[in-house]
């Protein structure tokens, strides 16, 4: 690892947390507006993974684990409407 890497991480080590994503219903309306609703980039990741949503929009920024390289999701929406996935959403909401 060269010096700079680890400067700037060190100097930013919550850059990434800045980077909410948009959650919208399957009819890509927001699931609330008072509050937005918003999900940190590791939640909307989660789901992606749990295939619960499709990432319509992305950031340049990515993330990465030794095999994998993931874009950070900005827009992403709900793959349907089931009672567990208002149950999940709902409690990630709060």
């Amino acid at each position: 690892m060269d010096g700079d890497f680890r400067t700037e991480f060190t100097r930013h080590p919550a850059a990434l947390k800045h980077h909410p994503a948009l959650v919208l219903n399957a009819d890509y309306r927001p699931l609330s507006y008072y509050p937005l609703s918003l999900w940190p980039w590791q939640e909307a990741v989660k789901a992606k993974w749990l295939d619960r949503v499709e990432i319509v929009a992305e950031y340049d920024e990515v993330v990465r684990s030794p095999s994998t390289v993931i874009r950070i999701p900005s827009v992403v929406v709900l793959k349907g409407s089931s009672p567990n996935m208002t149950r999940w959403c709902a409690a990630l909401l709060r």
